[in-house]
C-alpha cells in the first residue's frame, strides 16, 4: 500500500516537472502566460511566474 502511494505521488510529480519544462521551453521561444495557460494547464498565478524567470532570460 506504502508503495503504491508512492508511485502515485512520483507519477503526479514527474507530470507536473514535465508541463513546467515545457512552459519554460515555450516561453524561452516567446510563448506567453495565456499560451502557457492553454497549453499547459498551469494556473495563471504559475503562468506568470514561469515568465517572468524565464522570460527574463531573453532580454538580458
Amino acid at each position: 500500500m506504502l508503495t503504491n502511494m508512492r508511485q502515485d505521488q512520483w507519477e503526479l510529480r514527474s507530470g507536473s516537472e514535465r508541463s513546467y519544462q515545457q512552459a519554460i521551453q515555450m516561453v524561452q521561444h516567446g510563448a506567453g502566460a495565456e499560451e502557457l495557460v492553454r497549453n499547459c494547464g498551469l494556473t495563471p498565478g504559475e503562468a506568470d511566474l514561469i515568465v517572468m524567470l524565464h522570460g527574463m532570460a531573453r532580454t538580458a
